[in-house]
């Protein structure tokens, strides 16, 4: 047997997919893993159309199949060789409420899935909406010639009958609740949100970003090479730093006339600094500083306009100032994502 289950996202067609599967142990193909590079570091890499074109035809050439996605355009040879066509109209607030819980299962390590961001979120939600606006109307075109195989599932007729309804309803909005419940206690007692405001830190964070800082970690682990932390300026109530750690407690820091960095001697190696640092820009560090041994060096990465260790109004940071690591960036949407 050969089945083709078309909808948008959110349509249940994966669900729909491994339940058939189940049923007529026939194996189970989606789509996306056709048209898209899985295995790509970046989000939303699609293959290369003569790839597209091989993978496909050779689920085609299999004697039973069952395949699902939202594509149509590049798939009619699908459905003249299927045996059923199950086509999967639900209304929006149903698929985009499955839109949005898988986004939160998948960023909550519940459920696996693809590299999204809050942006993609957004896009997908908005692509669902002129799908079924304007695609649906396409899709029924092509698929009138199959009219005697085609199946149509409503979503919504399904959804407002039954205990099942009833029992998938609250069981999500339990866990919903979880989630929230779980995210004010973080917010409040692990995570704090602070913004970015001036350049110090540019070009990794830039004036207006805004950030979760992970306060939790530093209770179980010390703070590493390279860790950007918040810390408060001496002196002033609610005003804090965001700075790149260089030294470590009880090493000795240098920075000569080139703008090379040493570490007890030996030139540091790394990529972070904007610019090469000016002679003018030494400040106490043209002379080697030592450090304590709960004491760090910290430098922006601007490092020609950043107010930081090299400065005596700042000077070495101890590690009982240290607020926490700077975590995940959650603006703007474009930039979403860990540091």
């Amino acid at each position: 047997m050969k089945i083709h289950i078309i909808g948008g996202s959110g349509s249940g067609k994966t669900f729909l997919a491994e339940k058939l599967s189940k049923e007529y142990n026939l194996s189970h193909y989606d789509l996306d893993d056709i048209i898209w590079d899985n295995q790509s570091d970046t989000y939303g890499v699609k293959r290369d159309i003569e790839d597209r074109k091989r993978l496909l035809g050779e689920v085609l050439k299999k004697d039973d199949w069952i395949i699902e996605g939202v594509y149509y355009k590049w798939c009619k040879q699908c459905f003249a060789d299927a045996d059923k066509i199950y086509l999967l109209n639900v209304p929006r607030y149903q698929y985009r409420y499955r839109i949005i819980r898988r986004f939160i299962r998948r960023k909550l390590g519940v459920e696996r899935g693809k590299k999204e961001t809050l942006k993609s979120l957004c896009n997908l939600l908005k692509w669902a909406d002129e799908y079924q606006e304007k695609d649906m109307v396409e899709i029924r075109k092509i698929l009138a010639p199959y009219s005697d195989k085609v199946i149509e599932k409503i979503g919504k007729k399904t959804m407002i009958c039954g205990e099942k309804y009833k029992k998938e309803f609250l069981s999500t909005g339990l866990y919903l609740l979880c989630v929230l419940a779980v995210s004010w206690l973080l917010v409040h007692f692990v995570i704090q949100r602070t913004e970015v405001s001036q350049s110090s830190m540019e070009s990794t964070l830039s004036s207006g970003d805004q950030l979760f800082v992970d306060k939790l970690s530093y209770r179980f682990r010390e703070p590493q090479r390279f860790d950007i932390i918040v810390f408060p300026l001496r002196g002033a109530a609610d005003t804090y730093y965001i700075k790149r750690i260089i030294g470590l407690p009880g090493e000795t820091v240098q920075i000569d006339q080139d703008g090379s960095i040493y570490i007890d001697g030996e030139r540091l190696e790394e990529s972070y600094g904007r610019e090469v640092i000016d002679p003018q820009h030494l400040g106490r560090a043209a002379e080697p500083i030592q450090l304590g041994e709960d004491e760090y060096f910290v430098m922006g990465d601007n490092r020609n306009n950043s107010t930081d260790s090299r400065s005596a109004s700042v000077g070495n940071i101890r590690r009982d100032e240290l607020i926490g690591r700077a975590w995940v960036r959650i603006w703007p949407f474009a930039k979403f994502g860990g540091l």
